[in-house]
């Protein structure tokens, strides 16, 4: 789910030259050559793009749809998951509660809704968000996104004296896809009850909800890691080219916030990098 289409750093395609299409967004493509205000067919492959992180595509399909119907549901969530993506969080709130309120039976505004309070560190009321989706029915992929946002939400914070989290059995996680030592620069000072959160985005941006993530002690490091598929936010096939960055969190809520201590962002990475050297502070 993540941005900008056109040639990215390193040469590598954007998403959505990466994956497959679905026969359905295809089908709403061929739609759409036919009829390019065809509103099922613009909120298809609007949201297609979006989750894959294709800002540029999804701008161009978003923005015809917003003149066709501007107060629709799936217009309003996808012009709110497009601001979340660009770290507009305050401006996506008036979107997501339109589209809550012209469909509260739907859980896909209830999703993006929890996203966006999680973003916002009002977490109490992000995780009801995400359990009214859940609740109302999701897509696969969706219900899996908002599984892992609640479990990430619903953590509490690292004790200095708890272990790391136990890894998962090698029958559970599969192979390890990124690898590596996960380590902070010098001169950089992490507090025992600090988290450090491991992220891969399909983008160098780093925009949109991320591939994969997990959530670390900071009194664990430096420590080796490694994720695969069962750290997969979404589920679905690992991307042939992925990014990787390591954040110091300051204040314990999903998303960055100020005092945020980043890495580098490594890639374009492919599976089976396993010799990492992922350095918080020494961007």
């Amino acid at each position: 789910m993540t941005g900008g289409g056109g040639t990215m750093e390193g040469g590598a395609p954007p998403p959505s030259a990466v994956a497959p299409l679905s026969a359905e967004v295809q089908a709403a493509q061929a739609t759409l050559a036919a009829d390019p205000r065809n509103l099922e067919a613009l909120n298809l492959v609007t949201y297609d793009a979006l989750l894959r992180g294709d800002l540029d595509l999804a701008m161009q399909s978003l923005e015809p749809a917003r003149e066709i119907a501007p107060e629709d549901p799936a217009v309003l969530i996808h012009l709110a998951m497009l601001q979340l993506a660009v770290g507009m969080v305050d401006r996506a709130m008036p979107a997501l509660e339109a589209a809550v309120q012209a469909r509260p039976d739907w859980g896909r505004p209830h999703l993006w809704m929890g996203l966006a309070l999680l973003q916002g560190g009002q977490n109490e009321a992000g995780i009801a968000s995400l359990d009214k989706a859940i609740s109302l029915g999701l897509n696969a992929d969706e219900l899996g996104f908002a599984r892992q946002l609640r479990a990430q939400a619903m953590l509490p914070p690292v004790a200095a004296s708890a272990p790391p989290p136990a890894a998962a059995s090698p029958a559970e996680a599969g192979p390890p896809r990124l690898a590596g030592k996960l380590r902070l620069a010098d001169g950089v000072a992490a507090r025992p009850d600090q988290l450090v959160f491991v992220i891969v985005h399909r983008n160098a941006d780093g925009s949109g909800p991320p591939v994969a993530a997990k959530r670390l002690p900071a009194s664990a490091l430096p420590v080796d890691f490694s994720l695969g598929d069962a750290d997969q936010m979404m589920g679905g096939a690992w991307p042939e080219q992925v990014w990787l960055f390591a954040r110091l969190d300051a204040d314990g809520a999903p998303g960055s916030s100020e005092g945020d201590v980043e890495s580098a962002h490594l890639g374009p990475l492919s599976p089976g990098s396993l010799a990492l050297d992922l350095v918080i502070g020494g961007g």
